[in-house]
């Protein structure tokens, strides 16, 4: 079987896009098998907008009037409320919102539906409820505002509503629906009516539309949407051609966008009364501000809006008249602008009282693709296992040695290499994270590096390791690497051991078997030089380069005797090998804790004094250098005349 277009595409990419672009590119797969792991419905969604004059309460049978369908119930209900609370009001009441969710769930069957977002602006209250049944495909609530009353006060405003349907992932973005529910500024003055342009204009600019549709202004132009700007190596471009990168990070997604709410547009007829009585509406909108301002292209550009078979909205009393002194208008309006696959079944008013504005809503038949997350899951397992074979075959980066074992002695640094090779043709940018820890420094510190490995190149990284003590460090450092989840691991297993400031019988036997030819070896030869610098070993520092490498061979293996030989007959200095194994011997006995009566101390002791003997010290001398280990001289006298 041959590979599948996004595998090849996958296996051209570099290394660092493989991994950073694999969820689209397996998204993609998955958009070529989109009729098996979805299933179209004719969702019916209600959007209901309804200024409610500060009403306390609502019979249930007027709301269970406003969400009856002319099949049943809708898949999806949008509610917009205007003046739940008073316009003087200085917040939004999350009491007022709970209470009116919870009128709404009472007038649908019980069980089959969910409020899943509401969100509240000061009186503007904003609910989606859902059926059951398809609430794991509706996905993404989110709400935005902006106040649009005097001085941006939000007495007047907007909630701005947006939530997926049938998303897969960023790339399958399934339906997105974006809902604005509106108060305007009031008025009938002529006036009003720029200052309600106006008032859409700062909700275009503040929160602007999802599609290409304006609420104020000319529609703007809407390109392509990509799920991300792919950031390519010439390399890659060269081998995979600019429409299948196109395709691949295109965004599938259809718009939705609704504008509802009380607009607060009038009629400017005289004779609306007369037309109302007549029914003729297409008289009444003749003078509807919303038409004329539409038809300029000052305001909703890109929208639509349903026939309007009813009578306006606004101002009603409680016998649903309307007041003497006002111009009846349609204040309260729902308009769209979608992408194919929606259609408007109905758009009524609905003749229920209890507040000065007449509830507006209107039907849609939505087309839309509902998620099998099974199918989806065993689609998603078979191309990624396909990408991650890929991915496990990837040679990408090669450490060497990834396991550094090393044996270090307490107090001396240790400098090792680490060759770190990058396989692949692109620059690699990383960070090694040694694990810093405050008021303790590193036992492993990185010396040179800049965090960049150049393309099909390696670099050496250079590692001090030092410690103060005796101890077993087991440490894995992480090698991360930039722009893409990709990690490489250095371990390293440090054994730190010293000669020093330990008992002689805490000694390793070889350790043991160093110093004790090292006094043989001291012995044997000629006594030139070997008191020169003694007396000035006080502490590591004290030793040269040579000496440092002496106290790590007796340490950690065993003594090239014959090396320190003939380093006695050609150094530059003389009798150099002897005397650079006096000065290590004697940091040594500096260090001891004591001498105590094993079998082992006792042997050191003898060889101690059979050195300050071969050295000519009498007891004056011999305490001057050696009194560190003797209470007096008269101690040292007794050991030597025994």
């Amino acid at each position: 079987m041959s590979d599948s277009s996004q595998v090849q595409v996958f296996k051209l990419l570099n290394p660092s896009s493989k991994l950073k672009y694999q969820s689209i590119i397996q998204s993609a797969y998955v958009a070529e098998r989109l009729d098996m792991v979805t299933r179209w419905r004719k969702l019916r969604m209600k959007l209901i907008t309804w200024n409610l004059g500060r009403m306390d309460d609502c019979p249930l049978d007027h709301i269970r009037q406003l969400l009856s369908c002319n099949q049943g119930y809708a898949d999806i209900y949008v509610v917009g409320f205007q003046e739940t609370i008073p316009l003087t009001s200085f917040s939004a009441s999350a009491k007022i919102i709970d209470q009116w969710c919870d009128r709404l769930l009472a007038a649908l069957p019980p069980s089959q539906f969910q409020a899943v977002h509401r969100y509240g602006l000061l009186g503007l209250t904003s609910v989606l409820i859902v059926k059951s049944e398809i609430e794991s495909q509706v996905s993404g609530y989110s709400s935005r505002t902006v106040g649009l009353g005097y001085l941006n006060w939000y007495n007047k405003g907007c909630i701005e509503t947006q939530f997926s349907i049938g998303r897969i992932d960023q790339k399958l973005a399934g339906v997105r629906v974006q809902v604005f529910n509106m108060h305007l500024t009031h008025g009938e003055e002529e006036l009003a009516v720029e200052m309600r342009n106006q008032c859409l204009k700062k909700v275009q600019d503040s929160l602007g539309t999802i599609r290409n549709a304006s609420l104020a202004g000319p529609v703007p132009s809407v390109e392509d949407e990509s799920v991300c700007e792919p950031q390519l190596s010439q390399v890659e471009l060269e081998r995979i051609d600019s429409e299948t990168v196109h395709q691949m990070f295109r965004r599938e997604c259809r718009k939705v966008v609704f504008a509802s709410g009380d607009l607060n547009y009038r009629l400017e007829s005289t004779n609306v009364n007369d037309y109302i009585y007549k029914g003729d509406y297409e008289k009444l909108l003749e003078s509807d501000q919303l038409r004329v301002q539409k038809k300029r292209g000052s305001i909703f550009s890109g929208f639509s809006e349903g026939e309007i078979r009813f009578r306006p909205t606004f101002k009603v009393t409680e016998t649903l008249e309307y007041e003497d002194t006002r111009v009846p208008s349609y204040t309260d309006r729902i308009l769209y602008s979608a992408d194919d696959g929606l259609e408007q079944l109905t758009y009524d008013v609905c003749e229920v009282n209890g507040s000065d504005h007449l509830p507006v809503v209107a039907e849609f038949v939505l087309d839309a693709r509902m998620v099998d997350f099974g199918a989806l899951k065993a689609v998603r397992s078979e191309i990624g296992a396909q990408l991650d074979r890929i991915l496990n075959q990837m040679e990408i980066v090669d450490i060497s040695p990834s396991l550094i074992e090393v044996d270090v002695v307490a107090g001396i640094r240790e400098v090792l290499e680490v060759t770190v090779s990058n396989l692949t043709d692109e620059p690699l940018r990383y960070n090694l994270d040694i694990g810093k820890r405050f008021f303790r420094k590193p036992v492993i510190e990185l010396l040179n590096d800049d965090g960049v490995l150049p393309a099909k190149k390696a670099k050496q990284l250079k590692f001090q390791i030092s410690t103060s003590k005796i101890e077993e460090i087991d440490k894995t450092l992480t090698m991360k690497f930039a722009n893409f989840e990709f990690v490489k691991f250095l371990a390293f297993s440090v054994s730190s051991k010293s000669l020093l400031f330990q008992p002689v019988d805490n000694l390793e036997e070889m350790q043991y078997q160093n110093i004790v030819q090292s006094f043989d070896f001291i012995l044997k030869g000629a006594t030139d030089n070997l008191l020169t610098k003694m007396q000035s070993v006080v502490d590591l520092s004290s030793l040269n380069e040579f000496e440092v490498s002496l106290l790590k061979d007796m340490t950690l293996r065993e003594i090239n005797f014959d090396l320190l030989a003939k380093l006695n007959s050609i150094g530059m200095v003389q009798n150099e090998g002897s005397c650079g194994l006096m000065n290590v011997l004697y940091l040594w006995l500096r260090s001891l804790p004591e001498l105590g009566g094993d079998k082992r101390s006792g042997a050191v002791l003898r060889k101690i004094i059979a050195l300050i003997k071969f050295l000519h010290l009498d007891r004056e001398a011999g305490f001057k250098y050696f009194g560190f280990l003797f209470q007096d001289e008269y101690e040292l006298e007794r050991a030597l005349e025994s």
